[in-house]
C-alpha cells in the first residue's frame, strides 16, 4: 500500500493518481512477491530543512529525502521506506529548469522510490546507473525531462 500524504493547498499541483503511477514507475525496475508498502509526504522548507539537518546534518531546505526501510507489514508486505518532498523546492527547481510543476514532482518521486530500492548516486558509477534508471520511470510515464542533475 502506497500512503500518500498531499496537504489540499498543494492539490493544485498534483493528484494522488499522478503520485501512485510515478511510484510504480519506479518500483517496477523490481519484481516483488508482494507489492511494497511506502508513505509519500509533501512538504514545506522549513520541515524538511529541520529533517535535513537532523539525518543528514545538512542545514539547508532540500527538495527530496528518503528513509529506506525494510520493515514487514502486518499483511507480509516489505516496507521500504518514506519519501518526503519539498512543495516550494520543487516549484523553484520546475521553474529553474524550464518544465511543469507536475513533471517536477514525478521526476522527485521517481528519484525517492530509488533510493528507497537502493540505488544511489555517491560516485559517477552508481549515478549513471541510477540515472538510467530514472530515465526508464520517466520514460514509461511519458515525461520529456531527459536525463536531469539532482
Amino acid at each position: 500500500m502506497v500512503e500518500i500524504h498531499l496537504p489540499l493547498f498543494y492539490r493544485i499541483f498534483i493528484t494522488n493518481r499522478i503520485c501512485s503511477n510515478a511510484i510504480n514507475a519506479a518500483l517496477e525496475i523490481r519484481t516483488f512477491k508482494n507489492p511494497p508498502d511506502l508513505s509519500l509526504v509533501f512538504t514545506t522548507n522549513r520541515k524538511i530543512r529541520k529533517l535535513n539537518k537532523e539525518y543528514r546534518k545538512i542545514d539547508s531546505p532540500t527538495d527530496v529525502l528518503s528513509f529506506p526501510s525494510d520493515e514487514k507489514t502486518e499483511d507480509s508486505h516489505v516496507y521500504i521506506g518514506d519519501i518526503v518532498i519539498s512543495i516550494p523546492r520543487v516549484i523553484s527547481q520546475a521553474r529553474q529548469h524550464h518544465h511543469t510543476i507536475e513533471s517536477e514532482i514525478v521526476l522527485l518521486i521517481i528519484h525517492g522510490t530509488l533510493h528507497l530500492l537502493g540505488y544511489d548516486h555517491i560516485d559517477e558509477k552508481s549515478k549513471k546507473e541510477m540515472w538510467k534508471m530514472q530515465d526508464l520511470a520517466l520514460k514509461k510515464l511519458n515525461i520529456p525531462l531527459g536525463t536531469l542533475e539532482i
